[in-house]
């Protein structure tokens, strides 16, 4: 989000760090992508590669974002997708494969796979918006997703191996900043009340959807 910044002395970029707790150390991994900032991210541990969505802070910066891949063995940034204009993204989801699902341009949804270290266009949203939480893969795969903005919140089911999109209805309590599975099949999703946005937010968690249903 622009946050009226401006570049200068030190400060090129968020950085990426890496904290030891054995040694209880953080050591600096620089700045994945210069002149920009890292509101979102998420992590294949077992692939060892940590993902983010980079955007412009500044308010000089264009309204976009750019995906990113880093390989925490090689100490790098693998990979980067083209930047996309007028898309904020600000959530990631991660199947059991690791390939990572994030907004594109307009309703498309994304995936990057890191056995080809390539991105392509896997599946649209049925109503304007961009994919603001998503849960961790359920036992079956399938992901919990939600959007935010557009026609407004909505709440869908992703299958990763027909990467197909299932609407499960309209979010009426606010916009969703989080999701997250709990025991016997519930997700629960935690929305921030637009009416109480001027007064610093409200957080409120519901219950949502229960897989089994």
């Amino acid at each position: 989000s622009k946050r009226r910044l401006q570049y200068g002395g030190s400060y090129s970029g968020d950085m990426l760090m890496r904290y030891d707790p054995a040694a209880q150390q953080l050591v600096s991994l620089g700045v994945p992508l210069p002149k920009m900032g890292t509101p979102s991210t998420q992590m294949w541990a077992e692939g060892g590669l940590f993902y983010g969505e980079a955007v412009h802070p500044d308010d000089a910066g264009p309204d976009g974002k750019i995906f990113w891949a880093y390989d925490i063995a090689k100490n790098e940034v693998v990979f980067t997708s083209p930047e996309f204009i007028d898309q904020n993204g600000r959530d990631i989801a991660v199947d059991r494969d690791g390939r990572a699902y994030y907004s594109g341009n307009g309703r498309d949804l994304l995936r990057y796979d890191p056995a080809t270290n390539a991105e392509e266009r896997v599946a649209a949203f049925p109503k304007d918006g961009r994919l603001r939480a998503s849960s961790e893969p359920a036992p079956d795969g399938k992901i919990f997703m939600t959007t935010d903005k557009g026609d407004g919140y909505y709440a869908y089911l992703f299958d990763p191996a027909t990467a197909t999109l299932t609407e499960l209805g309209e979010l009426l309590d606010g916009q969703p900043v989080e999701a997250e599975a709990a025991p016997g099949g519930i997700v629960q999703v935690e929305a921030e009340h637009q009416a109480d946005v001027a007064d610093g937010g409200q957080d409120g968690r519901c219950l949502l959807y229960t897989s089994d249903a």
